[in-house]
């Protein structure tokens, strides 16, 4: 099934361009990302980065539902070619939205479950 991607408008480019400075504060996005969309000399180029963007946040998150069991990796990876493909859509948003990253004590995301944890061998 084909996904129409939803374009941002000009006036949602714009208010996030103008909340970058509050979203690297808040995380959301890395001081790199938000001086990519700055700039971003023209429209088509920030709708790219967005989408870039919005990638990595997808990312984290069906990491989540991968290492979780939640999904495999192949729903996952046709997730975020939709996403890198510029689908943004709300049932999509929605969907994402119940494997939000684990987070330590310290806001930092907890890192994917490995191998090594799963092993036998550690103290008790």
């Amino acid at each position: 099934m084909e996904h129409d991607p939803i374009q941002p408008s000009p006036a949602c480019l714009e208010r996030v361009v103008e909340q970058a400075n509050k979203m690297v504060s808040s995380g959301r996005l890395t001081a790199e990302e938000a001086e990519c969309l700055r700039a971003a000399p023209d429209r088509t180029s920030a709708e790219r980065v967005l989408r870039d963007i919005r990638a990595r946040h997808a990312g984290e998150r069906l990491e989540v539902a991968v290492a979780d069991g939640a999904m495999t990796r192949q729903e996952a990876d046709g997730i975020l070619e939709r996403i890198r493909g510029g689908e943004h859509s709300r049932k999509l948003r929605s969907h994402l939205s119940q494997f939000r990253p684990r987070r330590r004590s310290n806001g930092q995301p907890t890192p994917p479950p490995s191998d090594l944890d799963a092993g036998e061998d550690r103290p008790a």
